[in-house]
């Protein structure tokens, strides 16, 4: 039996957690927010900064 070369697989849980960065992506931008998008960070997968009532950037963690 001839053995085709293994391919890359997108699981459901790969699909489920794009689709979860992008509603926290979209609900953030939507409130004046700005994000930055960690590709190929497994632990982190945005950094939102805020602003204030001025537009400057709040400082935090």
């Amino acid at each position: 039996m001839k053995m085709s070369p293994q391919r890359k697989r997108r699981t459901r849980e790969h699909v489920i957690a794009d689709l979860s960065v992008n509603f926290v992506e979209r609900q953030a931008l939507l409130a004046g927010f700005t994000v930055d998008r960690l590709l190929r960070d497994y632990g982190l997968d945005l950094i939102l900064a805020t602003y204030d009532e001025d537009g400057y950037v709040e400082p935090g963690q």
